[in-house]
Order: structure tokens, then sequence, then C-alpha cells
């Protein structure tokens, strides 16, 4: 795969997990992503000190045992060039959140809190050749929109073709993850129900309500695969 540039300024380090209360999350960031691509992408550059912040829509990709996440910027968003600076650079995944009223709790004793699921990536960044971004593309419509891109056919294709000079693929090595997530887990069964019937009573939270019954259904011990 051809590189246009890639300095990042910053040393390799091994996948690792923040924990809670001395439990690691049970979900892999790669599935948080799968579900919440939308993401924050922000670049500081250790020499000028700019400081660059865009969402983008995100994939993850896993290639000779190293994750990747990968999207393209449009070439006016000047973000892509900072990553011509030595430069640290993180992408912010955020899954659904709700508001928890201390009402909700079986004794209303408590303050009130806000619950998340969320990741960091740490990683280099790495343009890719200009050549290769028809292939980013569809390989963005293949995890975004399936049947589209099974119907992607020559006039398609020459119609991305023309769309190339104002399109910059990326990807970005992942070599560290933090994964974060409170959910009243810790709280009495009585608590987390009281919690979820609040939430379907004020409405608004559908999307975390999903998260929650997501996460149910993960098994209960820490998976393995310290990236993804």
């Amino acid at each position: 795969m051809g590189l246009l540039f890639s300095r990042s300024g910053q040393a390799h380090q091994p996948g690792g997990t923040s924990e809670r209360n001395g439990m690691s999350p049970r979900w892999r960031w790669s599935e948080l992503l799968a579900k919440y691509p939308l993401c924050q992408i922000v670049t500081a550059s250790l020499e000028s000190g700019r400081v660059a912040t865009s969402r983008v829509p995100l994939y993850h990709a896993h290639r000779d045992g190293s994750d990747f996440v990968a999207g393209h910027f449009a070439r006016v968003n000047p973000h892509w060039k900072l990553w011509a600076e030595s430069s640290v650079t993180v992408c912010l995944i955020d899954g659904a959140h709700a508001y928890v009223s201390p009402a909700s709790y079986a004794v209303p004793s408590a303050v009130p809190t806000w619950n998340y699921c969320t990741a960091t990536l740490h990683g280099e960044p790495q343009v890719m050749d200009d050549t290769e971004t028809v292939d980013s593309l569809l390989s963005s419509l293949a995890v975004f929109d399936p049947q589209l891109r099974s119907k992607i056919g020559p006039t398609e294709l020459a119609s991305y073709e023309r769309a190339r000079p104002a399109i910059v693929p990326f990807q970005i090595a992942i070599t560290r993850a933090e994964r974060k997530e409170k959910v009243s887990a810790q709280r009495s069964m009585a608590d987390q129900e009281g919690i979820r019937a609040d939430l379907v009573r004020r409405g608004g939270a559908d999307d975390y309500l999903a998260m929650l019954d997501w996460l149910s259904g993960l098994p209960g011990p820490e998976r393995s695969a310290p990236h993804a």
C-alpha cells in the first residue's frame, strides 16, 4: 500500500484497556466502532502546536496481525496536512449515553450522573496514495452500504474516479486502545430496573437502552484481543 507520509512522533505501544473498579469492559473497541462509526479525530502537532479536529466515519480493518481504522477526508479539510508534521493523533468513539436521575433509584439518595460507553484509539496515521482513493471508497461502501456496493458498475466507478482529486483516503494503525464503560453496573438490580423505567418514561434514550441490551447479551468473561 503506497503511503505519502507517516510522521506521528508516537512510540509504538502495546494494546491496552482502561479498567473501572477492577473490571475491563467486555466489548471490543471494534464492536463499539461498528455500532457508532462517526468518530472524532484529534491531532496535535508537536512542531507547530496546531490542533485539528474532524468528525469522520471510520471502519475497522485487520491485516497481518495489526488493527487499523480507515476513512477519508475531503481534500479541502486541512486536517490531513498536519500529519506531515511530528504529531499525536487519537480517535474518539462515542457510544450511546444517557442522564441518570437519582429519583430512579430504589432509595433516591445519590447525586445525578451520566452513563456512557466510549473508546479512545491512539495510532499512527498514514495518508494513502491517491491512486487508492477509489478502492478506499469501495471498502467504505462495503461496510456502510453493502447493498449499494454490490450494485457498483462502470458508470459509478467512473464517477468515483472523477471525484478522486477531491478526496484524501487514510488509515490509522492502532497502537493503543482505552475502553471505558459507565452503565451503573455496580448498582442493585432494583436500581438498574428503576433507571431503565425512568429512561423509558422520559423518552429520548432509545439508543442508550439498545446499547444496554447489546451489553447484556455479551458473555461475562473478558474476551481476548488486546487491540480490537
